[in-house]
């Protein structure tokens, strides 16, 4: 139990730096709530959730290949879950994301890019498959998606004005499997995480790429692992901070209130 304590919880406070995975155990941490029982079939959380993916590895696909240097973004939003029995839930989630990108193009050009700061969803479902003493091995299956506009552009500094159709689609569905541990008031857990993501930038000014006006983008490694570790006492409040390594750099922090 002591190493699995320190590698869950040391960990996120080193650089490791997807979609954040959260804790296999999270439909059975918060058991009493400000209006839902312990014993209640169905109960209701609501999180906030702050994500920075400081690079997500991605890779071009058309026009000009290659690999991103940099495709990150930062995102908030808001989720509501709907718990069964403390072991599924089912969850959705809406908030604003800000895209920032760049990459070298052909003649030693250096391209980036900034999106608005505009709509992002998803949904996702979680479950414990079993429990071992304080032990947890549980599954996490989500989906997200955003079409923000892009806001500027520069190529070796020189500023292009986007044109008002110019942006952005990123879609991202990640199976997680993670093992977690009870420990007091803590609650370490690593997951190992398969994702597939997708996108394109689209609709850009003539001239600005060789051969076209978009590129079509994918991540360039499909699995990684994750860290993390909830606080809580079981009623009410669960505060989540989770790392993610391998097929991105991230950090996020979540925090859920059980009605």
């Amino acid at each position: 139990m002591k190493w699995f304590f320190f590698l869950s919880f040391f960990l996120p406070c080193f650089p490791l730096l997807s979609l954040y995975n959260g804790n296999p155990a999270a439909p059975a941490i918060l058991v009493e709530g400000l209006f839902f029982e312990t014993d209640d079939t169905i109960s209701v959380k609501v999180n906030y959730q702050r994500n920075w993916v400081l690079d997500r590895k991605a890779k071009i696909v058309t026009c000009v290949c290659g690999n991103m240097d940099v495709f990150a973004y930062v995102s908030d939003r808001g989720i509501l879950t709907f718990d069964f029995l403390n072991r599924f839930s089912f969850y959705g989630e809406l908030g604003s994301a800000r895209f920032n990108g760049s990459h070298n193009i052909i003649g030693g050009k250096k391209n980036q890019y900034e999106t608005r700061d505009q709509l992002i969803w998803g949904v996702g479902a979680k479950q414990v498959l079993f429990n071992w003493e304080k032990i947890t091995l549980g599954l996490d299956v989500k989906y997200e998606k955003a079409k923000p506009q892009i806001r500027w552009m520069t190529q070796n500094g020189r500023f292009f004005a986007p044109t008002s159709k110019s942006h952005l689609v990123f879609q991202e569905w990640q199976i997680g499997l993670g093992l977690g541990a009870e420990v007091k008031w803590l609650f370490p857990y690593f997951s190992v995480r398969y994702s597939n993501v997708t996108g394109s930038i689209n609709k850009l000014v003539k001239g600005f790429l060789p051969g076209g006006v978009g590129f079509k983008i994918k991540n360039r490694k499909k699995f990684g692992l994750a860290f993390g570790c909830s606080f809580s006492n079981g009623k009410h409040f669960n505060l989540t901070i989770e790392t993610r390594t391998i097929d991105e750099q991230a950090i996020t922090f979540t925090g859920q209130i059980r009605l």
